[in-house]
């Protein structure tokens, strides 16, 4: 850890076990005694009072914990559900709650189309030093998907979880039959606040959401969303978080122009046989579901939505500027992994 980064932080943790899957609940130890307190220490050596059968756990919170930290401003950022302070205490912050879980990890990851045809899901299960993909489906219908969803800790989806606020108050204004404000075809009619920064850092241009087809799609999504068990942030803070499969392979160090449909089969031979040949030494697939990847840039897509989701789910993303997290919230947000963090998902058995 840099030494200009703080040299200890304190995280309380909590653990509770459901069906085998691990949530997060209470933040108050006052109230809980199971909450198990982390020491993240320079010398990053393991904290003796953690109990011998929560060492691994300890072990995963340490290295995720000093990946976040590593180049960047412990008073400036929020951690692994922990906020520090301006005496540099770090103290639980449930706004910030992450969704990792103890053990075991699954992602999902979904490339949506506005019908079941040319959508397709992927399901990795992640371990300490491997990520095992376990099924990529394609044409699958709500409930194939409510489904999927509901298996997974963490959920990419490959489609705008909104609208831009601009656009939806001047459709509420012209519905009510009152001035519309401002020009027609403005950027913040076009585009969210996510859309344009994904332009300002990446070059990409997403499309829009309230003036291109893909909106036919965002209506499907947003029909998912209202039939989950709880309905899921926008921001990507929680289960769900939207996902742009193109520019995660550029920061990733690939190429991925012209991949797409069958006149890009060529293409997406080359990159999928590519990124399998990056991503052997920890990821394990299955003849068939690769060769899936091979066939169908959707289900190549989906699997790379699950692995943005694993990033995601690590930090390994860029934060959203405090200047956007409120409209992040009700537009949506594109995690954009960090440069790199590829080769870092299983970073945790290092």
């Amino acid at each position: 850890m840099p030494p200009s980064h703080h040299r200890q932080a304190q995280i309380w943790l909590e653990v509770i076990e459901s069906n085998n899957h691990h949530r997060h609940e209470s933040w108050c130890p006052s109230q809980n005694p199971r909450l198990v307190k982390l020491d993240i220490q320079q010398s990053q050596q393991f904290p003796r009072t953690v109990p011998i059968d929560r060492l691994e756990c300890a072990k995963e919170f340490r290295c995720l914990a000093a990946l976040f930290l590593q180049g960047r401003s412990c008073r400036s950022q929020s951690i692994l559900g922990v906020r520090t302070g301006r005496d540099g205490i770090c103290t639980p912050s449930p706004r910030s709650l992450p969704v990792i879980p103890y053990g075991p990890m699954i992602t999902v990851g979904i490339d949506l189309a506005a019908q079941p045809a040319n959508t397709a899901a992927c399901s990795i299960l992640w371990k300490a030093d491997a990520a095992e993909v376990q099924q990529i489906s394609c044409n699958l219908s709500d409930a194939d998907l409510l489904g999927l969803a509901a298996t997974g800790h963490k959920v990419g989806v490959d489609i705008p979880l909104g609208w831009p606020s601009a656009f939806v108050r001047a459709v509420v204004s012209h519905q009510l039959f009152l001035p519309w404000p401002g020009e027609p075809n403005t950027r913040e009619l076009r585009y969210r606040k996510t859309d344009l920064f994904v332009i300002e850092q990446t070059g990409y241009n997403p499309l829009s959401v309230s003036t291109d087809r893909i909106g036919v799609a965002t209506m499907r999504v947003a029909s998912l969303m209202s039939r989950m068990v709880e309905p899921p942030e926008r921001s990507g803070t929680g289960k769900l978080v939207e996902v742009y499969p193109a520019v995660a392979l550029t920061r990733w160090g690939f190429d991925p122009r012209g991949y797409k449909g069958k006149k890009g089969r060529e293409i997406r031979q080359k990159l999928v046989a590519l990124f399998l040949q990056r991503t052997r030494g920890w990821m394990r697939i299955s003849e068939l579901d690769s060769g899936s990847c091979l066939d169908s840039d959707n289900a190549f897509d989906a699997l790379v939505c699950a692995l943005i989701a694993r990033a995601n789910a690590l930090l390994l993303t860029e934060p959203i500027p405090s200047a956007f997290s409120a409209l992040a919230s009700t537009e949506g947000w594109i995690a954009l992994p960090l440069a790199g963090s590829l080769d870092k998902l299983v970073a945790v058995s290092k």
